[in-house]
């Protein structure tokens, strides 16, 4: 966060009440604790100056280190206004002290929690408690909206046709130009994004990534830094597939994460006065800084490697995971919904199915030719113990369950393969959720005698009506 502030203001983090304690309030002493904060702050970007010194890092050798630049603009402030100027350093010291001046100075402030209890809470990183405070829940979404705000610098035209891709496989989009002679074939991309307006952020991306065996070998990497212009509270999103509005700020686009300059790609802001010192050069494009010439330019290249990538089908990048495929690395649990999604893939059809816009919730996959095809694809465990037969399945977070439509519960043999699916409604399994918005229940289970609801509608894959049987379920015949 930028400490470059109207005379005499106090920066904020959030316009959401933040907790501090009544009685530290009332004694602080707040010019020794604003003296507190910008000693810190000092030593803060004195670390990150030595830090990108030693890294070689874009901003190169400054004449005059950072931290006395903030320290003599403070004193000329604190001069001019007769006021207390709180420079906004995140960090888990320095933002109870500065959390506690600005409750001082800002009157109707709302007191939530004690001081020890906020202390514990910001074990978080500062942008990430941010986030928690604001309500926003998981964050999956980020790469689906930043890339779209991305996609409406590169092509303000639309002519690439872009589908969004499962979670946890290594692309994060498939694009394609339209119009093209191979319409089976698409580019694979991966997304990052991170919020921050005149601070470093880290993309989450290392150049060892785009080495051979590394999990993003085969990828193009688009990095976007944006910020989110009307973010939606948890629990209250009503339509499917909502992403929020997103002002992009930069954008960077790599043919492979060894392109990048540095080991890691956590950059610094692009300024007018350092852009001719920054080592991404033209892998980077930065709004109201660098010209509409780098843009186009970016555009041009960006249309290359889409077109010169598209060699990959939508199995490839969907269904196919493991050494030499786009999706080298992945979790077990995302191993499962793959399988899950081929059984479901050879019944359907690839082409009718659809991925999540907002990834990492209850709707994995939409089945388009359906009116209510939204499902979660979850794998049931057996449970014969003790006489029992039961099976169950963990209900995780599920955020937005109320716009899941079925789940579909995939049953296995000893060797690992699909035999059955039952067809559940998900108000049956996301229906017992506390006043916090946790389930009750943290699995759902059920009986081979005695729910007969749940088992109405249990399928054999392997019998030739199981497409229509499918249908007949999702129908609610």
């Amino acid at each position: 966060m930028s400490v470059d502030h109207p005379k005499g203001s106090i920066p904020l983090y959030s316009a959401t009440a933040v907790p501090v304690l009544e009685a530290d309030i009332a004694a602080a002493d707040i010019p020794a604790l604003a003296a507190e904060v910008e000693a810190e702050a000092e030593e803060a970007e004195a670390k990150a100056v030595a830090k990108r010194r030693a890294e070689d890092d874009e901003e190169g050798t400054a004449k005059k280190s950072k931290s006395q630049h903030t320290r003599e603009r403070t004193q000329r402030r604190q001069q001019n206004t007769g006021t207390v100027f709180i420079p906004a350093v995140p960090g888990k010291r320095t933002r109870w002290k500065y959390e506690l001046i600005k409750a001082r100075l800002t009157p109707g402030v709302t007191l939530l929690t004690t001081r020890q209890e906020w202390e514990e809470q910001t074990k978080d990183p500062c942008d990430r408690k941010i986030e928690v405070q604001l309500q926003d829940g998981q964050q999956n979404w980020k790469e689906s909206a930043f890339f779209r705000a991305a996609l409406r610098q590169l092509d303000p035209n639309s002519e690439l046709h872009m589908e969004d891709v499962l979670d946890g496989l290594g692309p994060d989009i498939a694009l394609q130009e339209r119009g093209t002679s191979l319409p089976d074939l698409f580019a694979a991309i991966q997304g990052k994004s991170a919020e921050g307006i005149g601070t470093q952020v880290n993309l989450s991306v290392e150049a060892a990534d785009g080495a051979p065996g590394g999990r993003y070998e085969k990828l193009i990497i688009v990095g976007v830094i944006g910020t989110v212009s009307d973010r939606q509270p948890k629990r209250t999103m009503t339509t499917f597939g909502r992403l929020p509005d997103v002002q992009v700020t930069d954008i960077f686009l790599f043919s492979n994460a060894t392109q990048m300059p540095n080991i890691t790609l956590q950059p610094y802001p692009r300024t007018a006065k350092n852009k001719g010192k920054d080592a991404y050069g033209d892998h980077r494009y930065t709004v109201g800084v660098d010209s509409l010439d780098r843009l186009e330019q970016m555009r041009r290249e960006f249309f290359r490697l889409v077109r010169e990538g598209s060699r990959y089908t939508k199995e490839d990048i969907w269904l196919c995971n493991g050494p030499n495929t786009l999706s080298p690395v992945i979790c077990f649990n995302h191993t499962e919904e793959i399988l899950n999604c081929r059984t479901l893939a050879c019944i359907v059809g690839l082409n009718d199915l659809r991925a999540s816009v907002r990834q990492n919730e209850t709707v994995d996959v939409v089945w388009t030719a359906v009116e209510r095809g939204r499902f979660s694809l979850k794998s049931a465990t057996e449970d014969h113990g003790g006489g029992r037969n039961q099976w169950n399945f963990n209900k995780c977070a599920a955020p937005f369950s109320e716009l899941c439509d079925y789940v579909l519960v995939f049953y296995r043999d000893k060797e690992c393969n699909r035999t059955h699916v039952s067809v559940i409604p998900a108000v049956r399994v996301y229906d017992t959720r506390a006043s916090d918005g946790t389930f009750v229940y943290k699995k759902f289970v059920w009986s081979g005698t005695n729910n007969a609801d749940v088992l109405r509608w249990r399928i054999d894959l392997r019998q030739p009506d199981a497409l229509s049987l499918l249908r007949a379920a999702v129908s609610g015949v």
